[in-house]
């Protein structure tokens, strides 16, 4: 997993399982504060992350609508997103 944090992010997760491999990249701004939530084997930081998508109709209307997604940052990146990822 990578992040790359300044105003905006750059978040890639790469998750393997045996010969599978799911990739999804994500570019957006932090919509809330990184915090860090205990499970019972550990602890995640959770983040939501705005993505817009602006396109024009056939009409030549201008649409921007925005999406947004909680981030489960997983061991052992917990540190760095609580320190790295700023709203």
């Amino acid at each position: 997993m990578n992040i790359t944090v300044f105003s905006k992010i750059i978040y890639s997760f790469k998750y393997s399982l045996g010969e599978s491999l799911n990739h999804v990249t994500l570019l957006g701004q932090a919509a809330t504060r990184v915090s860090k939530v205990k499970l019972i084997k550990g602890e995640i930081a959770r983040f939501t992350l705005v993505t817009n998508e602006i396109y024009r109709t056939p009409q030549g209307q201008h649409v921007q609508s925005s999406h947004f997604h909680r981030i489960d940052v997983l061991h052992p990146l917990v540190g760095h997103a609580l320190h790295s990822i700023k709203k």
